[in-house]
């Protein structure tokens, strides 16, 4: 998803160092342990910074000051302002400029940062009982040997398979701002056999079952599906 930095900046907030770290890990490495060395001056170092693959002068003439402990605060916050500022003006403004055409910018400006990450592009706060308790069925029941089976197999999921089977189901692994009792789910039994893998219908929010016996088979063709570049689908 997009970092929490890009909304910032829709809220007019500078982003923090911290925030660096969620989408250039490196990045946020490389600056913290400037800050954080005991002596800077031992790693001999100048006031440029790399950035795609070049040496980036963020501040005039920083080729030819070495960074010591006594700038090293004001060559991070230079960087900083290069990063999420200088480097992304153009396409940024552009990006904005969009953004306020669909979305009035009096209104956005009313919410929290993550408030507005979650509305507009969903959450990561999942509940899988949830998921269970909503999910409708087409020619099953809860009661089915086959759907048990298939909610024991899911709930001993690792957690990014079961983000796949989101996304397999869809499209997404993100989830509406007001939870998983927003989402529709519905598991359909088919003509597909123990031998086939399901298949899905992300338009219809739809997952085709077939009546596996076996928790392995059921496991092994499941997770093989959600995890398949070329996904199998109905529509």
């Amino acid at each position: 998803p997009f970092p929490l930095a890009l909304f910032m900046k829709l809220l007019t907030i500078e982003p923090s160092l911290e925030n660096l770290s969620e989408m250039d890990p490196d990045s946020y490495g490389y600056l913290r342990g400037i800050l954080d060395y005991d002596n800077v001056e031992e790693l001999d170092l100048y006031c440029t910074m790399p950035w795609e693959g070049q040496c980036v002068e963020v501040i005039p003439n920083g080729e030819n000051q070495p960074l010591t402990n006594k700038n090293r605060e004001r060559f991070v916050e230079a960087c900083m302002n290069y990063i999420f500022q200088t480097s992304i003006k153009e396409p940024f403004d552009e990006f904005r400029r969009g953004f306020f055409q669909i979305l009035d910018e009096k209104l956005i400006k009313y919410f929290h940062r993550q408030e507005l990450r979650d509305m507009l592009i969903g959450s990561n706060d999942y509940d899988w009982q949830m998921l269970e308790q909503i999910t409708a069925y087409q020619g099953y029941n809860i009661l089915h040997p086959t759907i048990k089976m298939f909610w024991k197999v899911f709930h001993e999921m690792t957690l990014d398979e079961k983000k796949l089977f989101l996304t397999f189901i869809f499209g997404s692994d993100q989830i509406p701002v007001m939870g998983m009792k927003c989402l529709k789910i519905m598991i359909s039994s088919c003509e597909l056999t123990e031998d086939d893998y399901p298949e899905a219908a992300t338009c219809f929010e739809t997952l085709y079952l077939p009546k596996y016996t076996s928790p392995k088979s059921l496991r092994t063709k499941l997770v093989t599906a959600i995890k398949s570049k070329k996904k199998l689908n109905r529509e």
